[in-house]
């Protein structure tokens, strides 16, 4: 996205030289006006390289959110699990202190989800 974002910069650059470049006049025709033409290839160019960042970028993006809706069901289990856990001191005050027992369910909570897969 940091790319995307310079080549925009740079983008924005060229036109503003490019409109410099229009409004002085320099008595010699457009045509022949060899930094006039520089400027509009560079432009070009980084149009280019801007339009391939913004491809490969939504391609990497759609497999990003591919792999986040792979984890989702596994992060609303740990969700649930932390949320029972917060809540056992209400059902009664041990669990409250009780660490090799919140282990020992959290040991079993992982055994079980690998028998689901």
């Amino acid at each position: 996205m940091k790319k995307i974002a310079d080549k925009n910069a740079e983008l924005q650059k060229f036109e503003d030289d490019i409109l410099m470049s229009l409004s002085v006049d320099k008595g010699i025709p457009l045509l022949e006006d060899v930094e006039l033409i520089d400027t509009l290839n560079k432009a070009k160019e980084g149009a280019e390289e801007a339009k391939t960042a913004q491809e490969t970028l939504k391609i990497a993006m759609k497999k990003i959110l591919e792999n986040r809706e792979n984890y989702r069901p596994v992060g609303k289990k740990a969700a649930a699990l932390y949320f029972v856990l917060f809540d056992l001191p209400i059902v009664d005050p041990m669990y409250q202190f009780s660490l090799a027992w919140y282990k020992t369910l959290f040991l079993k909570s992982i055994a079980d989800s690998r028998e689901g897969v």
